[in-house]
């Protein structure tokens, strides 16, 4: 209910006091939604703390962003997983 209304700091303690495995799935729409508004920089962050950072290379990538995307291939010590996401 709360990630369908988008309020994601409620979605975040129900899951993280209820249900800590879909913590992730939460972050990652909370990210998904942040990259739908151009808010590209805080979808960016929400990946990583998902632990997805190869969604966040996935996104600047498909945006063209290449310099942003091959930082948080670099950042994040992505090797061949994300370099492979890194279509150039």
């Amino acid at each position: 209910m709360h990630v369908h209304n988008k309020d994601w700091d409620a979605a975040s303690r129900v899951a993280e006091q209820y249900a800590p495995e879909l913590a992730t799935d939460v972050l990652v729409s909370r990210a998904t939604s942040l990259k739908e508004e151009k808010e590209y920089s805080k979808a960016e962050a929400t990946f990583v703390k998902a632990k997805k950072p190869e969604s966040a290379i996935k996104m600047y990538s498909d945006e063209g962003l290449w310099d942003d995307a091959l930082r948080v291939a670099a950042d994040w010590g992505c090797r061949r997983p994300c370099r492979s996401t890194v279509q150039l």
